[in-house]
């Protein structure tokens, strides 16, 4: 009977050795370098990586002469009060030895823009997708476009993390300036389930749905001194059990599926657009279909396949797809989906922003499909 306590008491001293070098272990891996400036895949996962926390460990504060930055995105950002963030005017820079270049309303184009009566003028919303993260200037799709079509002139006005909600947003602040013949409305499927969230790049605007009405909540938005002050204080006054590891690894193992830690931005979202996103995307998306026809502008989505299954599995089909039938069917909106035209090509297996030839397929198929089946 002896030895059977002795051992029972010899495996609760192992057990709390081991789970307190667990926790020390945990702790400690606090003081791991961050390699770019941003996190590492160990620190993701003891530690769920938020935008907000993002925006901390990599410095962001949009600031217009902040070219110094090793954060490349901040050397094309700048605040903007209604939107969050906007790309720059005016701007040659050169990222990872791509050069970025920006005309005179800020749009990714090697030329200004100006108002040609005699062209077909098309404004084209989108993410970094369509802004050409990631690819040089001339391998953005839009002047992949104009090159294939010269009766064109295209307003690119993608901006790197833009959602739903913020591309709506740029349509109501634009169209009646730039007036153009067809709005291009091109999205990822992400961008649905990151309309939900109220912070990315920068502090966003974001709509909720009240009395069936969008109203929009989050602005104007704070110049990033202050939002910066403002998350750094949080942090601080968080309950201390809130800045141990295994509080967040807790979080990470059984709170996955949300969009949001506590009242901050979660940055990897593990689930799918849930009823009311779905909803708030689709009024979103109605919105600014008919800003654009009461401005006597054709309008288009067009849906951009942005994960690996997305551009390898015939069978596969997304609640984005679902979402955009649907509503062509009960509102007979415009929608062109560029799966099927990837799935016939090769070499656009993996994941990420799209190269050469992926922005070159966009292109030709825009041309083709939307373009050439139009008149002015």
């Amino acid at each position: 009977m002896f030895m059977y306590f002795k051992s029972i008491k010899n495996i609760i001293i192992i057990t709390i050795i081991t789970i307190s070098l667990f926790l020390i272990l945990l702790e400690g891996l606090t003081l791991i370098i961050i390699a770019g400036g941003v996190a590492s895949d160990i620190r993701n996962f003891v530690s769920p990586l938020t935008f907000e926390k993002r925006y901390l460990i990599s410095e962001r504060s949009y600031d217009i002469n902040n070219y110094e930055s090793k954060d490349p995105a901040l050397k094309f950002y700048e605040h903007h009060k209604t939107r969050g963030w906007t790309t720059k005017k005016n701007l040659k820079i050169y990222v990872e030895g791509r050069p970025y270049t920006t005309n005179n309303i800020g749009e990714r184009s090697l030329a200004n823009y100006k108002k040609d009566e005699s062209k077909y003028e098309i404004l084209v919303l989108g993410d970094s997708m369509t802004f050409g993260e990631e690819s040089s200037d001339e391998f953005v799709w839009t002047n992949i476009l104009k090159k294939i079509n010269k009766n064109l002139n295209v307003i690119n006005l993608a901006v790197p993390g833009y959602r739903i909600d913020q591309m709506y947003i740029v349509l109501m602040e634009t169209i009646k300036i730039y007036q153009p013949d067809l709005v291009i409305l091109a999205f990822v499927k992400d961008d649905l389930t990151r309309s939900m969230i109220t912070f990315r790049e920068a502090r966003k605007p974001y709509f909720e749905i009240e009395n069936d009405e969008l109203v929009l909540q989050n602005t104007p938005i704070k110049i990033p001194d202050e939002v910066y002050k403002e998350i750094k204080e949080k942090k601080l006054s968080r309950p201390f059990y809130k800045k141990l590891k295994i509080y967040d690894l807790f979080t990470v193992l059984f709170n996955s599926s949300t969009y949001k830690i506590d009242d901050e931005n979660r940055y990897h979202i593990a689930n799918v657009c849930n009823q009311y996103c779905l909803q708030l995307n689709e009024k979103i998306f109605l919105e600014a279909s008919e800003i654009a026809k009461s401005n006597n502008s054709d309008f288009i989505i067009l849906y951009i396949p942005g994960d690996k299954i997305e551009r390898s599995n015939k069978e596969y089909k997304s609640y984005a797809e679902t979402l955009m039938e649907s509503m062509k069917k009960k509102y007979n909106i415009n929608y062109l989906n560029l799966r099927p035209y990837f799935l016939d090509e090769h070499g656009f297996i993996s994941g990420g922003h799209y190269q050469e030839k992926g922005l070159s397929l966009i292109a030709n198929i825009v041309n083709q499909e939307i373009i050439l089946k139009r008149k002015k």
